[in-house]
């Protein structure tokens, strides 16, 4: 996403909710840096770099298990949401981000997680989900899929089963 690579799925209280990106994508053998070019202890110089890897910090986010890439916008999908992370002008700097919460149904598991005609689909405790455009904003929001079809059979499912689903 953005000319970087983006990381995340750590399993602690307190890295659940984190999401490492890359510096800014020059050559093959820097994919797995990120961290900023100065010191960020230095007296002297220790600026933070539009360009630089770092972290995205997501507190409410508990265990990241998808992120997915949606128009201008990184979706991170955890167990309890889904967040947007964007560029303020639609490019994804290190000094210069917003993160929008979308829902607060997650993903039951990544096997759930599916991209059908462009746009992702997964498997929550409460329905399927999707993502689409809002008309007026353009920014991501979440619907449940399965509300207007197959809720009742849905709601029948038990949780355990849910938690063991794989999409295709």
């Amino acid at each position: 996403y953005s000319g970087r690579v983006f990381f995340s799925g750590l399993d602690s209280a307190d890295n659940g909710g984190k999401v490492f990106f890359s510096n800014l994508i020059e050559r093959f053998s820097e994919l797995g840096n990120c961290f900023q070019k100065f010191d960020p202890t230095s007296e002297n110089l220790s600026d933070l770099l539009d360009t630089d890897g770092g972290v995205v910090n997501i507190p409410d986010a508990h265990n990241i298990r998808m992120l997915h890439v949606l128009g201008a916008s990184l979706i991170v999908i955890a167990e309890n949401g889904v967040w947007a992370v964007s560029g303020v002008d639609n490019v994804f700097r290190a000094t210069e981000y917003a993160i929008t919460q979308i829902s607060d149904v997650g993903l039951v598991n990544e096997n759930s997680f599916i991209v059908a005609g462009g746009s992702p689909l997964w498997w929550g405790k409460t329905g399927i989900y999707t993502l689409s455009k809002d008309e007026i904003t353009g920014s991501p929001v979440a619907q449940n899929v399965s509300l207007t079809t197959i809720q009742t059979f849905w709601d029948k499912i038990s949780n355990d089963k849910k938690a063991n689903c794989f999409a295709e």
